[in-house]
């Protein structure tokens, strides 16, 4: 099938994702797992829960790093 016939074949070859995981996350803004769940708890991370998983905006991240956190990282 011959999706340029159909329009469906003119945006871009790659999309960003507006959710990801823990893991990506913490890579993303090159801090640890554990970081990203602290951020997490105090709510400077936006997250959406999908079925079991907990995914993280990616502008909450953006933001973060953006705007930075002047927390403690430790309770």
């Amino acid at each position: 099938m011959d999706l340029s016939k159909k329009g469906l074949d003119s945006g871009p070859k790659w999309v960003l994702p507006i959710l990801v995981g823990r893991e990506t996350a913490a890579l993303m803004i090159e801090v640890s797992v554990r970081t990203i769940d602290y951020l997490i708890k105090r709510k400077k991370l936006k997250t959406r829960r999908i079925g079991r998983r907990v995914l993280i905006e990616v502008a909450s991240l953006r933001r973060l790093a953006r705007d930075g956190y002047l927390g403690p990282l430790s309770e």
